[in-house]
């Protein structure tokens, strides 16, 4: 049995490439997602690979599936194909880690000032010791940095002591 798979992402050719090693039996369409599939391959797809072009679906008859290129399916809602019995799959289970990843990575560069290195290396300068001390330290409490610990073991005041500086 032959499946009709097509796809309106902007994929790299190697990657379709890769896909009709894989799976012979598979006929591959492509199409940009500005123009419209005919009628005739519409009647005959059975995968539908895509973000948010979505045909109607008394147009896609032999559809057996939607795989969307998304986590979200709001774009989606409100659609013929929504209201239908057809499977839509999402990206969902495969984005929360890659997004927890990011958000961490963005606040680590906030954190430690990445902006303004980059600026200073884009600019091909790097600031004095001094400016750097007075601009890259992180807040102290007391004079010292949070948790840091004096000669007698304790710890330094903390953040809610009115000694320190935020």
């Amino acid at each position: 049995m032959t499946l009709t798979y097509l796809c309106t992402l902007p994929l790299p050719d190697s990657w379709f490439e890769q896909l009709a090693d894989r799976m012979p039996d598979v006929e591959i369409h492509r199409h940009a997602p500005d123009s419209t599939p005919s009628a005739e391959l519409l009647a005959e797809v059975d995968l539908l690979h895509t973000s948010e072009w979505l045909p109607e679906a008394a147009a896609v008859p032999a559809l057996r599936c939607v795989q969307l290129d998304t986590s979200g399916v709001d774009h989606v809602r409100g659609t013929s194909l929504w209201d239908s019995e057809i499977p839509i799959a999402t990206l969902g289970g495969i984005a929360p880690i890659p997004m927890a990843e990011y958000a961490m990575m963005a606040i680590l560069e906030l954190s430690h000032r990445m902006p303004l290195i980059e600026r200073h290396r884009a600019d091909r300068t790097w600031p004095t010791n001094a400016e750097r001390l007075a601009t890259l330290t992180p807040r102290s409490c007391a004079g010292r940095p949070w948790g840091s610990w004096d000669t007698a073991g304790s710890a330094a005041r903390s953040r809610d002591s009115p000694r320190c500086s935020a």
